[in-house]
């Protein structure tokens, strides 16, 4: 729980100093640094929506994946310059300037919200790497309440309407949520090779073009997902 909550007040810290250092700098173009704090938090929730959804549409295959995310920063600029625009609308009656252009510039809306995903991703690395996993998952199987730590689930099967969470001294449980909403709360440290399978890195012993091997458990690699797989460096040259 100690390193829950350091992890929590560590990644609280550095989206209020993300929102600080916009603030400085529409403080250079005018703005009263109490407004600038405002407008910094309106890039919050497109950088939020960019975290969440953009891992999903670089999984995609092929020309399906440049749409995606193309859409996706297509959309998330739109609802900056609605909420930028809606906000300079409301203290229009407040001696405060003019919006300024770059605020409004769809290329500057996409670098600061590329670096705050950036910055969020590597302190999300970094937190992983020198705290330990001490976060645990808490699901219902067979009407029980089970908690479990990442590092206990060695892969989640899909079957149908249920999955099986398979876990360390021959555990599993049964589970309705979806797959794909397993695949967001495992995390980085699991990765999608089939759309019925999620895999624990570290639970797996050798990789070929066809199958994860997980001691004597082989479990099938889809082509949808060979790439990704390939992309993270599990697969030997």
């Amino acid at each position: 729980m100690y390193h829950m909550n350091k992890t929590i007040l560590i990644t609280f810290s550095y989206w209020i100093l993300a929102v600080m250092i916009i603030a400085m700098i529409l403080l250079s173009l005018g703005y009263p640094f109490a407004l600038g704090l405002l407008m910094g938090s309106l890039f919050l929730p497109g950088t939020f929506i960019v975290k969440f959804l953009l891992p999903k549409a670089i999984k995609e295959e092929g020309s399906k994946r440049i749409f995606s995310s193309v859409f996706l920063f297509m959309g998330v600029a739109v609802l900056e310059f609605l909420l930028i625009v809606s906000v300079h609308i409301w203290i229009s009656d407040h001696p405060y300037p003019s919006i300024a252009g770059v605020l409004v510039n769809p290329m500057f809306v996409a670098v600061v919200i590329t670096m705050l995903c950036l910055g969020d991703w590597y302190l999300s690395k970094y937190l992983s790497a020198i705290l330990p996993d001490d976060r645990t998952i808490t699901f219902i199987s067979d009407r029980h309440k089970v908690s479990i730590l990442p590092s206990e689930i060695i892969y989640v099967e899909s079957n149908d309407r249920e999955v099986s969470v398979v876990a360390t001294d021959g555990r599993t449980y049964r589970n309705k949520t979806g797959i794909s909403q397993w695949e967001s709360i495992l995390g980085d440290d699991f990765i999608r090779i089939h759309r019925s399978y999620i895999v624990n890195r570290s639970s797996i012993t050798s990789v070929d073009k066809e199958y994860v091997w997980i001691g004597d458990c082989q479990l099938p690699i889809s082509r949808k997902y060979y790439k990704s797989v390939q992309d993270a460096c599990i697969i030997s040259a």
